[in-house]
């Protein structure tokens, strides 16, 4: 019997410590998926400007000015690392969910 009620407690004290480790691991991943909303909302937003200056630039007699010519590269830099960041992001959730299963 005394074995049973200690066994039962520490089934008690391991469900409390994985319900906090869940807890923790769903606040980690819902701001790990807000901070990757955020940079796919703002990889869009650049990839606009980008655009943008292009278009501007076959505007103008199909010429690009040389800062134009700087602003896409740094624009598409940008893009890129972006997009870098976008995939860790991904692989973290992705490594986030196994761990919460």
């Amino acid at each position: 019997l005394h074995n049973a009620v200690q066994a039962k407690q520490k089934d008690k004290q391991m469900i409390v410590q994985l319900e906090k480790r869940l807890k923790a691991e769903q606040e980690a991943r819902a701001a790990v998926e807000k901070q990757l909303a955020e940079e796919k909302k703002r990889k869009k937003m650049e990839e606009a400007t980008a655009a943008r200056a292009v278009a501007l630039a076959a505007a103008s007699r199909g010429e690009c000015t040389d800062s134009l010519r700087s602003r896409i590269r740094e624009l598409e830099s940008e893009c890129k690392k972006l997009t870098h960041d976008m995939k860790l992001k991904e692989e973290q959730i992705r490594e986030l969910e196994l761990k919460a299963q």
